[in-house]
């Protein structure tokens, strides 16, 4: 049984989609068992960061492509984060009616330590890496992000490209 276990693991780590998706769910794991304490998702806590970035303030929509998530799902993240105290939202009137997320001056003052964390889990991931190596891997991600995306909004593209 071990021979298979090895065997498997090793095809997932050749495969770039398959140890995508294992460094993906590895860190979301990792990152919500970190956040336990603060009664915090991974998920919630990028969109509390996405909004930090942009003022404190965005409109639902935006964080709903920051977060790559449907419409239900951002609605759900947003809720769960006004029943912590962590958020605000309200329709705007001169926004055609379009839902705006606001953090409450709670988080303006913990995300300083917020930020602290998340530097140090960068630092732990890239323990080993250069900085020009670091600099290459985010090029490489941004292209391979970038390509996923080419197939998602044209299906028609040839995916075996090499035949």
């Amino acid at each position: 049984m071990e021979r298979i276990e090895t065997d498997t693991q090793s095809l997932v780590l050749d495969d770039i989609g398959g140890l995508l998706k294992l460094i993906s769910d590895t860190l979301k794991s990792y990152a919500d068992e970190a956040l336990t304490d603060s009664g915090l998702t991974y998920s919630q806590a990028r969109a509390m960061m996405f909004l930090m970035a942009r003022g404190g303030t965005a409109f639902r929509t935006e964080l709903e492509e920051y977060l790559c998530i449907s419409r239900p799902t951002a609605i759900g993240i947003v809720s769960r984060l006004e029943k912590k105290g962590y958020v605000k939202s309200y329709t705007g009137k001169d926004h055609r009616g379009r839902t705006i997320v606001q953090v409450t001056e709670w988080v303006k003052e913990k995300m300083p330590e917020m930020t602290r964390q998340r530097e140090a889990f960068e630092e732990i991931l890239m323990n080993g890496f250069s900085i020009e190596e670091t600099k290459k891997l985010k090029i490489y991600l941004k292209k391979l992000y970038k390509n996923i995306n080419e197939i998602k909004e044209n299906p028609f593209i040839n995916i075996a490209r090499n035949e």
